[in-house]
């Protein structure tokens, strides 16, 4: 099946279950409990190469758009940010070196280089942002994991 399809029907479907008449006020209750009204959601992303996500767990793909549904109903912009690809990671801050190790970094602010990007092609150069956790699947390189076997279907190559 087209990822593209995949990634719209799980999008589609979460934003009927929030409206949904007999379920959409529970569901939202339940996000409004999860989700609480201090986390800093205004820099909670995800970036993903291509329009769609790449080959993930449904249940994975429909929890985040129904999370990101969810949130632009409470008046939150999109928090997908489709055809971006991180080239490059770099400390924000004067004093801090910049080692790209979880340890290392951890609550400190980074500058994040991102390029337009498809599942074939890699475009033009994005304005860089700043965040103060990120999390990269498989690294800047995208190099899998030696046992790829047990992160599937993370394994296989894009379709699309």
């Amino acid at each position: 099946m087209n990822l593209k399809r995949v990634h719209q029907g799980h999008a589609d479907l979460a934003g009927d279950l929030l409206k949904h008449s007999t379920y959409g006020q529970e569901v939202r209750a339940v996000l409004g409990e999860t989700i609480k009204p201090s986390t800093p959601l205004n820099h909670v992303f995800l970036a993903h190469q291509c329009k769609h996500f790449h080959l993930s767990y449904p249940v994975n793909r429909f929890l985040v758009h129904l999370v990101d549904a969810y949130l632009q109903v409470e008046g939150y912009s999109s928090r997908l940010l489709p055809n971006h690809r991180v080239i490059s990671v770099e400390s924000a801050e004067v004093d801090h070196k910049c080692h790209l190790s979880a340890e290392d970094c951890s609550r400190h602010s980074h500058f994040v280089h991102f390029t337009e990007s498809s599942c074939s092609s890699v475009g033009s150069r994005l304005p860089q942002e700043e965040f103060q956790a990120i999390i990269l699947r498989h690294g800047l390189t995208g190099e899998l994991p030696a046992l790829t076997r047990q992160i599937l279907p993370y394994g296989l190559p894009c379709p699309d």
